[in-house]
């Protein structure tokens, strides 16, 4: 189990889930991939990189863009990711920290 707390803006959310993070996160990244993105990743541990370059033809046209995701590890049972997205030349920067709080139910 999961805590997580998501700031964007000046709007929190919180959060406990049962799921693994890492399963997550390569699941995030193959859908990005599969929508047509491009990725390129970076690791210096404890802090992993992925920049997604995203061009996506929608009915109404094209939708383009960009996401810098900054992972930092602080132990096995806990993270903080800020990730900064930029679209038709707004911009969106979220920060969520997770700390693992208990073992998952069957």
């Amino acid at each position: 189990m999961w805590e997580y707390e998501s700031t964007v803006g000046e709007k929190k959310f919180a959060a406990k889930e049962c799921i693994d993070p890492t399963k997550e996160l390569r699941q995030r990244d193959s859908t990005l991939e599969k929508i047509g993105c491009k990725l390129s990743s970076s690791t210096q541990a404890p802090t992993y990189t992925t920049i997604a370059q995203c061009t996506v033809k929608l009915p109404s046209g094209f939708a383009s863009w960009s996401t810098t995701s900054i992972l930092t590890a602080d132990s096995d049972t806990a993270y903080r990711q800020e990730t900064h997205t930029v679209r038709d030349g707004r911009t969106r920067d979220e920060v969520v920290t997770a700390h693992r709080v208990a073992d998952c139910r069957p």
